[in-house]
């Protein structure tokens, strides 16, 4: 076959050149525009589409992109309008997702509102024994519940300042740290911010993490704080029932202490407190406790013998002097007291008491 070699073909009229029967060319096609939709178009590389920029281009006017087989990104992908998709295993999102037919979960939720700083919530399908959050720790920002109180270091959680967690009953949950960061910030747990009372029922304290074990009898609030600095942390929801025990918001402890005992009231468990009394000595402390709450000890005596009731020093009556119990089969005493002070052991050291005696022989 004989070969025509040109540098220039031109139409008669200088328009474009026609090819009815279409045009093979084996090297390269280089042209200034392409008018048309290109459907009939295939076996073009996505590169072809690519700008000055390396963007790929696709006109307003067309359908879109279609694409069947798997596709490899990068870099971003800014979608303007709405992503519909099937069959995604893993999702990456620093916005917000909505999903139309809801989420089914095999794992764990971990979520952090950031509306609400500091504060989490957790929603839990089958999970990991136990739950394990990393806990570090930094300088404060306006985040952190306390931001300007205590200890300018905050706990981080999952890299969250300081986040309110809610925490289900059953399930154990590990807050893990180095071991040079749980020795220079020991996390504990405790039923006041300020660390008044540590709490310990159920928690194992190691080296490098403190777990806790949530129980229905677990305070519905407690708090995640340093040992050793002030309200570097937040506290906790345990979803526990332990506050309905008394009714009305008022938690209730019992108490039938053997013959000769000292009692000890745990004032930040309970603001009512019944005790059955056993023929001997009796003496009645306290600790725990938050200034200003009110507490009631209702006293009943056995049905045979006597037991005599003293108080430690933390009780202050009027007068300066104690009350003389009834004594008597089944007879009631009522002693009510505020919380005056706290000592930094937590130790209360002034409750201001008052009594009512012998209410049996006013039935």
């Amino acid at each position: 076959m004989s070969q025509l070699f040109v540098d220039n073909i031109k139409s008669r009229t200088g328009g474009a050149i026609g090819a009815p029967s279409g045009a093979v060319v084996t090297g390269v096609v280089t042209a200034t525009s392409f008018v048309g939709s290109g459907v009939g178009l295939s076996g073009i590389d996505a590169t072809a589409l690519k700008d000055s920029g390396g963007s790929i281009k696709v006109q307003a006017n067309t359908s879109g992109i279609v694409v069947t087989g798997v596709s490899t990104f990068s870099g971003n992908v800014s979608v303007g309008g709405t992503l519909t998709y099937e069959d995604v295993t893993n999702i990456d999102s620093v916005g917000l997702i909505t999903a139309r037919s809801g989420i089914d979960v095999t794992g764990i939720i971990k979520g952090y509102d950031s509306l609400q700083a500091g504060y989490a919530d957790i929603v839990s399908g089958p999970t990991p024994d136990p739950i394990v959050y990393n806990v570090t720790y930094a300088d404060k920002d306006s985040t952190h519940r306390y931001f300007g109180q205590g200890s300018t270091l905050g706990y981080k959680i999952d890299g969250v300042f300081s986040p309110w967690l809610t925490l289900t009953p059953g399930r154990k949950y590990r807050f893990l740290m180095s071991s040079s960061d749980m020795t220079a910030h020991p996390f504990r747990f405790y039923k006041e911010a300020d660390k008044t009372t540590e709490y310990t029922d159920n928690v194992t304290s190691t080296a490098t993490y403190t777990e806790i074990l949530v129980t229905d009898s677990t305070p519905q609030v407690l708090h995640y704080q340093c040992s050793l600095h002030g309200y570097m942390g937040n506290g906790v929801s345990t979803l526990s029932n332990v506050s309905g025990a008394g009714g009305g918001g008022i938690t209730t402890a019992q108490q039938t202490p053997s013959a000769n005992a000292l009692i000890t009231l745990d004032l930040g468990t309970a603001q009512y407190h019944d005790i059955r009394l056993t023929a001997g000595i009796t003496t009645i402390t306290c600790t725990g406790g938050t200034a200003g709450d009110s507490h009631s000890v209702v006293l009943t005596q056995p049905s045979s013998g006597i037991t005599t009731v003293g108080f430690s020093s933390y009780f202050k009556f009027p007068s300066g002097s104690f009350p003389s119990l009834s004594e008597g089969s089944s007879k009631i005493d009522l002693v009510s007291f505020v919380i005056r002070t706290e000592g930094a052991t937590g130790i209360s050291t002034e409750l201001l008491a008052s009594s009512g005696l012998n209410y049996l022989s006013q039935v």
